[in-house]
């Protein structure tokens, strides 16, 4: 496998980063979206069932601890999955669920740490009329990735993400602007389907299984993207050796 050269000043290549990561996803499509049900649809799918139950119900509260106890876990758990078996597939290698789980169980506890973390400062940012929020965003936009597959600690993987994201941040908020344009769509796609069964009235049952499957179609494509995005900064930035990586996995 050839190594690339590093050019710093190099566009981002929206369009490589698309094709590549959804690429990923056209390979390991099943094994992907199994993964993203299990540890983020069923999770989701509790805390929509004790909402479509209503606060008058004794079970409202139980689904919706039930399913934001277990999400702490399996989320964090699902993204180190998905990265993994995302870069094992961009680095031409085999992807195992086996090894994509191994990284969830591994990565789960400082990837929850890492997301409170951004999400409370970006959060924060958020209030402070929107920008500051979306410029954080951005400066963190592969602190995720970096921290499962080049194994960095919290802090680490939110500094080289701000280094490796430079000037390349509006490029990375017109991908997000991308990505969210499909998620909507997405929903508005799912609200027409569910017309006939009451979806535009209000919580239904059909709505309850609406939000989870948002969320896992949202992971299944996120994810590989992000990790191609990723991967393409970090061979623009610093040549991209895939030795690199090769040390982490072994």
């Amino acid at each position: 496998m050839s190594v690339s050269v590093a050019d710093p000043g190099k566009p981002l290549d929206i369009g490589k980063v698309l094709t590549d990561g959804l690429g990923v996803l056209a390979h390991n499509f099943g094994p992907f979206f199994l993964l993203a049900l299990l540890l983020q649809g069923i999770p989701s799918a509790l805390i929509a069932y004790g909402q479509l139950l209503g606060r008058a119900s004794g079970a409202f509260g139980v689904f919706v601890a039930l399913g934001g106890l277990a999400s702490l876990v399996t989320v964090p758990m699902m993204q180190a999955a998905l990265f993994t078996g995302s870069m094992n597939d961009l680095e031409g290698r085999p992807v195992s669920m086996t090894d994509c789980l191994a990284a969830g169980r591994q990565h789960w506890l400082r990837l929850l740490g890492l997301d409170i973390l951004m999400g409370l400062a970006i959060g924060v940012g958020m209030l402070l009329l929107v920008v500051p929020g979306v410029l954080l965003a951005l400066r963190w936009a592969v602190a995720s990735p970096l921290l499962v597959l080049e194994g960095r600690g919290i802090q680490e993987a939110m500094g080289r993400s701000a280094k490796l994201t430079e000037q390349r941040r509006w490029s990375i908020f017109l991908l997000g602007l991308i990505l969210v344009g499909a998620v909507i769509v997405l929903q508005i796609a799912l609200s027409i389907i569910g017309i006939p069964f009451g979806f535009l009235g209000g919580r239904s049952a059909f709505s309850t299984v609406v939000a989870p499957l948002v969320n896992v179609c949202t992971s299944v494509v996120a994810y590989p993207v992000g990790t191609a995005l990723f991967r393409q900064l970090r061979g623009d930035k610093e040549g991209g050796d895939p030795r690199v990586l090769g040390e982490v996995f072994a």
